[in-house]
């Protein structure tokens, strides 16, 4: 039941089975999920990592940003009010899965670019597109889990001009979208260090 109800809980994290940001394996021993995710901060790239035992840690050098973010991957903070279900089927879903948290990365800016990504066209369009933009506009970092991609550097992004997104497939609404949420996240305010103001932003 934990394997399942923790592995429910990360998958959640990832943008398709081949999100280069993204490892979640199971440990060759206990079996239970092993999690790494990337992220971009104001001040560097940075990786969290969830152990097979539940443990977290953050490193590199944008650590301090996602400290400050504090981060519940495993849902550890969710907590579940029981439904008074009207359907059988309601009913059955609380039963099987009533036991699943939801996590939280925080990472208000990655949340962004997936979330337009994934408007108007197919998961798997979205999900070949975000791995393109992530090898292009991203940078590899060391992680436990190995080599890993970041998201797009939001001062690459904000760089951009909506047709030099054409080449991943992001027609221009979509690709002006991005851009300006690169330029959010390049400019200075709190909004940087306040995943709550990020998102009013």
């Amino acid at each position: 039941m934990l394997f399942r109800s923790l592995i429910h809980t990360l998958r959640a994290f990832r943008f398709g089975a081949g999100d280069p940001t993204v490892r979640l394996t199971p440990h060759p021993v206990s079996c239970l999920p092993t999690f790494t995710s990337t992220m971009a901060t104001k001040s560097g790239t940075a990786w969290i990592s969830v152990s097979a035992t539940g443990g977290v840690s953050v490193d590199g050098s944008g650590k301090s940003h996602v400290h400050a973010w504090n981060p519940d991957p495993t849902g550890v903070n969710d907590t579940f009010v029981s439904l008074d279900p009207a359907h059988h089927i309601v009913d059955r879903l609380q039963r099987d899965f009533g036991h699943v948290r939801i996590g939280a990365s925080r990472d208000v800016y990655r949340a962004a670019l997936v979330a337009t990504l994934g408007q108007r066209i197919t998961a798997a369009e979205a999900v070949n597109q975000w791995r393109r933009l992530c090898f292009a506009l991203g940078e590899p970092i060391d992680t436990p889990a190995g080599v890993l991609q970041t998201p797009p550097a939001p001062e690459n992004l904000a760089q951009m001009a909506p047709y030099q997104l054409h080449r991943f497939g992001i027609e221009a609404s979509r690709a002006t979208t991005l851009i300006a949420i690169g330029k959010v996240f390049t400019r200075a305010g709190a909004h940087l260090d306040s995943p709550d103001l990020a998102f009013r932003r």
